[in-house]
């Protein structure tokens, strides 16, 4: 009979009780090995033999059918139409539309209402790490420098978020930028656009800044490249939408149609689920 981990516990011995820990590893590595040569001898006499799987996000989805009962629209495809007239791409986003209302176009002859900026701010609590000060500089610098992000860190903890976003709204700042820090590195960013959202959230892994780049180039103030890639849902496209807000305000856009792309960044948000 095998060593139990009641009989591990129950030892107050601590040379003893390590005894009988490694005498358990050894006996688990002996069980495994010997399970592994069975079914490799079973699969030799041509028998079938179940295998394991690795569980992943993918498939371990609940697969509810292609019933309309059950379909969610936001997870299929977005409807596109294409006026043969004009060449015109409309996008039909369905109930998701409403997260971005129609921005107030100016009345004839009168100057157009200045953009409003973005905040960028910070964990709150201790002053933010030199690594994490200068990938914020690296954020304000690809969202158009500081013409149209300013950086403000969050020194107290008693602002929290909702509290930051009722400040912001109230200065005039259209959107915010939250860069949550871990251990001294940047670990998540948060984008939402006031006063209404929606709000993303996002995992940041891999962080390189650019003055870590081997030959690299200094940024310049041209709105960045933005490319998308795989956003066909219409989740996706509202991800999409928003994304496209920071990075290309309308006055950007103008640029981008009269002058084309120019400058030296690029944005790539790409969609692997």
């Amino acid at each position: 009979m095998g060593v139990t981990d009641g009989d591990i516990s129950g030892v107050r011995n601590k040379i003893v009780r390590g005894q009988l820990l490694a005498k358990q590893k050894k006996e688990k590595a002996q069980a495994k090995l010997r399970k592994r040569i069975a079914r490799k001898e079973a699969e030799e006499r041509g028998e079938v033999v179940e295998r394991g799987w690795t569980r992943t996000i993918e498939n371990t989805k609940e697969w509810l059918g292609d019933s309309e009962e059950f379909a969610d629209p936001r997870t299929r495809p977005a409807k596109v139409t294409v006026n043969e007239a004009t060449g015109d791409v409309h996008v039909d986003l369905g109930t998701l539309k409403t997260l971005f209302p129609a921005t107030a176009q100016p009345a004839p002859g009168e100057p157009a209402p200045p953009e409003a900026k973005i905040l960028i701010t910070t964990s709150p609590g201790k002053p933010p790490s030199l690594f994490t000060k200068d990938f914020c500089d690296d954020l304000q610098a690809l969202l158009g420098g500081k013409g149209r992000a300013d950086i403000v860190p969050r020194r107290s903890p008693k602002f929290e978020l909702g509290k930051v976003a009722r400040w912001a709204r109230g200065r005039g700042y259209g959107a915010i930028a939250v860069v949550g820090e871990d251990h001294s590195k940047p670990t998540t960013l948060t984008l939402s656009l006031l006063p209404h959202g929606p709000t993303a959230h996002f995992r940041l892994t891999g962080i390189t800044l650019c003055q870590d780049i081997k030959n690299h180039a200094k940024a310049t103030p041209h709105p960045p490249e933005l490319v998308l890639n795989h956003f066909s849902t219409p989740l996706g496209l509202s991800l999409a939408s928003l994304l496209s807000h920071l990075f290309l305000p309308p006055s950007a856009a103008e640029v981008l149609e009269s002058q084309g792309f120019a400058g030296r960044q690029v944005v790539l948000a790409q969609n692997s689920r």
